[in-house]
């Protein structure tokens, strides 16, 4: 999990220097189908778990209402405001990708500590690093944005990223050292480590699409594992298979809505679409990996037990 974590860290941003991504239709490429579009399709698996069918039940508003009510207000939104508006809308997009990407953050080293000693938990103070790093990862994520010709271009996000970085780091350095002596060891740190490194790329690699890509990877990568172990466990060495297939099937339909959508009203449809399917995978994957609940630790240690 922490070789996952860390290589498309270096990884991409030395591809992408090479290989840069096309100026349109960048959602479409492979790439970017591999890196940020199949993880959200793999959420479909939760909608058909039978070991999920009571849970789905109790949170109707989670799998459902959520990502219709988005499909709704956002295609609205975006019909009936002027562009300042839409871009405000791509602003608070950021702020619930960083957020989504350090709950998946605090969910990994949960089960990296976990898969050592079974009643290891994280720290509180651990926990609030990680959150901690969602500062930096917003910002690099509205930079990645691009605002056009409105007043958010003009603001300087890139000079709040630096200190960030530096801020972030004394945090981690003061968290390692105050944490009591049962929680080290070279795991621990390491994962800390991990997730301070993951923000790094939005800070180093000047291109802030890259840097972004670079924690998609490790994201989507971390995702698409963890989904086809956990719905394929106990059912053999290509359990994972169905839930793969399904989900390249739906993020398949997410790339191509673009492309079919291309003008008119259905060019202004097509985003909230895509955001009711972000809405949903975003919202259950809160909600089944809350390790938290007693119930759903006991239901994701069941599918990683024959690991």
């Amino acid at each position: 999990m922490l070789l996952i974590g860390f290589l498309p860290l270096v990884l991409v941003p030395l591809a992408l220097s090479r290989w840069p991504l096309p100026e349109g239709g960048v959602w479409s490429s492979s790439f970017n189908y591999l890196t940020g579009v199949l993880h959200v399709g793999m959420t479909v698996a939760f909608y058909y778990d039978a070991e999920l069918r009571q849970f789905r039940r109790m949170h109707r508003r989670v799998f459902y209402g959520w990502p219709i009510g988005t499909i709704l207000v956002t295609g609205v939104a975006l019909a009936a405001l002027p562009i300042e508006g839409r871009e405000l809308i791509s602003v608070g997009f950021a702020i619930w990708l960083a957020h989504h990407y350090t709950g998946q953050q605090i969910g990994v080293v949960s089960l990296l500590l976990a898969s050592t000693e079974p009643s290891r938990k994280l720290l509180r103070g651990d926990r609030r690093f990680i959150r901690s790093t969602q500062v930096l990862c917003t910002i690099g994520l509205i930079r990645s944005a691009g605002f056009g010709d409105t007043f958010l271009a003009r603001v300087d996000f890139r000079s709040l990223e630096l200190p960030a970085l530096v801020v972030l780091g004394g945090v981690l350095a003061v968290t390692i050292a105050r944490s009591p002596g049962r929680a080290q060891g070279p795991l621990r740190v390491m994962s800390l480590c991990w997730a301070f490194a993951f923000v790094v790329p939005f800070v180093v690699v000047e291109n802030p699409v890259t840097g972004s890509a670079a924690a998609a990877a490790v994201h989507s990568f971390h995702y698409v594992f963890l989904v086809g172990v956990v719905t394929g466990g106990g059912r053999g060495r290509l359990g994972w298979l169905p839930a793969f297939g399904a989900g390249a099937t739906i993020a398949a339909v997410y790339a191509l809505v673009p492309i079919i959508a291309d003008h008119g009203m259905a060019a202004r449809l097509a985003p909230a679409l895509l955001l009711g399917i972000v809405a949903a995978h975003r919202a259950v994957d809160a909600h089944v990996w809350r390790m938290r609940d007693p119930d759903r630790l006991a239901y994701l240690r069941r599918g990683l037990a024959w690991l």
